[in-house]
């Protein structure tokens, strides 16, 4: 970073009168580190550092550093003929609108000040409203992905089995609250054709700004119906027979018994 800024400095130097505020626009996500640099050639006494139009950080040439917001940190990278000053914001504020950083020189130059604009995001959280789901192949599946407390609007996509949805294939609506925040809400209906995650990501431009919902879709082969009529047939056919071997037994059994009663009479 301080080679970086000594670079600069060096570049700059062949450039006359010059103030420069950098970077010209950041975008960070609320609670991230933010670090800007005003380099000038020109002479001053007091350099004022303004977010919003409030004073968060003020440098003496002669006395240094005379007052600073808390959430604030400043270093010096001056060289002889050039002035550069460090602010680092440690915990990005939310606001539903853009942020502008000034940097101000006193007394004022013909330079006036040099801006900045700072854009800070809010990530919220992400979730699938159906849970896991076991379905029969073939068969017309509804998920609902809920994005809360989210700014800006953010971005919905699907992911099944790995494979990005088309999002023609899914819609999306959001709604602002007075905060400012975003709730986004996503629908995606799909034949069940095989087992696997689906997942929901919501995501903003600033690095990182991401999360991801995911359930699991287990899909199953529709349940046969039963040949009555074959069954009705092997019930049958194994009643005929206890019956039939029934009867014989019975008539053995009359058979042998006529047979003794006779043979006791002839006795």
């Amino acid at each position: 970073m301080h080679g970086h800024i000594l670079q600069l400095c060096v570049t700059i130097q062949a450039v006359a009168s010059f103030l420069h505020l950098e970077p010209k626009n950041a975008t960070v996500l609320r609670g991230s580190e933010v670090h800007f640099n005003c380099s000038t050639d020109e002479s001053w006494d007091v350099m004022t550092w303004l977010l919003g139009g409030r004073t968060i950080l003020s440098i003496s040439v002669v006395h240094g550093l005379m007052g600073k917001d808390d959430s604030v940190l400043t270093m010096n990278h001056s060289l002889s003929a050039v002035s550069v000053w460090e602010l680092v914001l440690m915990n990005a504020s939310f606001s539903p609108t853009v942020q502008e950083l000034t940097c101000e020189l006193l007394p004022p130059s013909r330079l006036g000040r040099s801006t900045a604009d700072l854009f800070v995001q809010e990530k919220g959280n992400v979730r699938i409203l159906e849970g896991d789901l076991s379905v029969q192949v073939g068969m017309l599946v509804t998920f609902h992905c809920q994005a809360l407390g989210w700014y800006p609007k953010p971005s919905l996509s699907w992911v099944v089995n790995a494979t990005a949805v088309d999002r023609g294939d899914y819609n999306t609506s959001s709604l602002q609250d007075p905060s400012g925040l975003f709730t986004s809400t996503s629908v995606l209906e799909m034949r069940a054709e095989a087992s696997g995650a689906v997942e929901c990501v919501a995501s903003l431009s600033a690095a990182l700004a991401q999360q991801t919902s995911s359930v699991q879709l287990t899909v199953v082969a529709p349940q046969t119906k039963q040949d009555h009529t074959v069954v009705i047939a092997v019930i049958v056919s194994v009643c005929t027979i206890l019956l039939l071997a029934a009867l014989i037994l019975i008539l053995c059994y009359r058979k042998k018994w006529t047979k003794l009663n006779s043979e006791n009479k002839f006795r």
